[in-house]
């Protein structure tokens, strides 16, 4: 049982546990069993002195069995419930590690995201820049006479821009 780790190792003195305390319970029901019917163990012990007449050695070993049941019951409860304290310990333990773990995932995704922004608004102000260069371009080709080319259309803010995009990639279904 050493080698189990503590969660079993509960599991099994639970299990074992509840035959024992099935065993206790049959060991109880019969010392009532065989138990005078007429006297109780307080009033056994109270009529026995009141009257000063000793304790029946059947008496004497009930009490006696009776006091053993509950060392034994005793002794059960205190093996179980350290065992009960390591296993929680282990689990609080094992669920800290793992929130640990998710917690570094999270930041990571975190970062990835504000790499992922930081490089959006790079080609966002990209594009104002082509989209200023081209402008000049379709303004030299009116001072020259020729038709400017259309222009697609572009937001003076960032967050414009970024709206138009994600927009347009909704409308393509594709987010």
């Amino acid at each position: 049982m050493e080698d189990q780790d503590p969660i079993k190792q509960l599991q099994s003195l639970l299990t074992d546990r509840s035959k024992v305390l099935e065993r206790v319970s049959g060991i109880h029901a019969m010392l009532d069993s065989i138990r005078p019917p007429v006297l109780s163990a307080a009033n056994s012990e109270s009529s026995a002195k009141t009257a000063g007449v000793a304790p029946t050695a059947d008496e004497e070993s009930y009490d006696r069995l009776l006091q053993i049941l509950h060392d034994v019951q005793s002794q059960i409860e205190n093996q179980v419930r350290p065992l009960a304290q390591q296993a929680i310990a282990f689990e609080v333990e094992r669920l800290r590690e793992q929130a640990a773990i998710d917690q570094r995932d999270l930041s990571a995704c975190v970062e990835q995201i504000d790499r992922c922004v930081s490089a959006c608004l790079q080609r966002a102000h990209e594009y104002r820049r082509e989209h200023a260069e081209l402008a000049l371009f379709n303004g030299r080709l009116t001072t020259l006479g020729a038709a400017p080319e259309p222009l697609p259309e572009c937001a003076s803010e960032i967050t414009e821009i970024i709206s138009a995009r994600l927009e347009w990639l909704r409308l393509q279904q594709k987010i």
